[in-house]
């Protein structure tokens, strides 16, 4: 392990400090994607499970956060996003209408 002295400069610890939180910080962060990168669809089937498993364990923790906050909705902004949808019918037609345009250039037959 690692040990500096409680003698040693306090711009050395810092700069001591700065490395290993720059190292964690690419070995946390930039290597695992870096790895996941080559084969992604393996990591994938390989974290399915315990991300299920967590995500299920986690439930009970993220019902009460949101029966906590609710009260508070209005300051996340709830109340913007229910009073001005985030897509209008207009829009909807016309990504249906492009939708059935690509199906048509392909020769698909759109399933709406």
């Amino acid at each position: 392990m690692l040990y500096i002295s409680r003698t040693a400069p306090l711009w050395m610890q810092g700069l001591l400090l700065f490395a290993l939180l720059l190292l964690i910080l690419v070995v946390s962060a930039a290597l695992p994607k870096a790895i996941v990168m080559r084969n992604p669809q393996a990591w994938v089937q390989s974290l399915a499970g315990p991300i299920s498993l967590l995500a299920w364990g986690l439930w009970p923790v993220v019902a009460i956060v949101n029966i906590l906050l609710r009260p508070f909705g209005f300051l996340l902004g709830r109340d913007q996003i229910t009073s001005t949808p985030l897509v209008i019918e207009e829009e909807l037609r016309m990504l249906m209408e492009a939708g059935d345009e690509e199906d048509n250039k392909t020769g698909r037959t759109a399933a709406h």
